[in-house]
């Protein structure tokens, strides 16, 4: 099954990086109790088998 027409236009798209910002921590103190959700309460840190975004096989 291929694409709409509608997916093919939004993937050849220009593509821009997602802006972020690098915090350094020193202790898991300093980190809010909610770190990992955002604010609908959607938890972002892992995927929703449980396994982080990038890992395959348990690698």
């Amino acid at each position: 099954m291929s694409a709409s027409p509608i997916a093919r236009q939004a993937c050849a798209s220009i593509t821009q990086a997602i802006p972020s910002k690098r915090v350094l921590i020193h202790d898991a103190s300093e980190l809010p109790d909610l770190y990992s959700s955002t604010p609908g309460g959607t938890l972002y840190s892992t995927t929703p088998g449980g396994k982080f975004p990038g890992k395959r096989n348990g690698k």
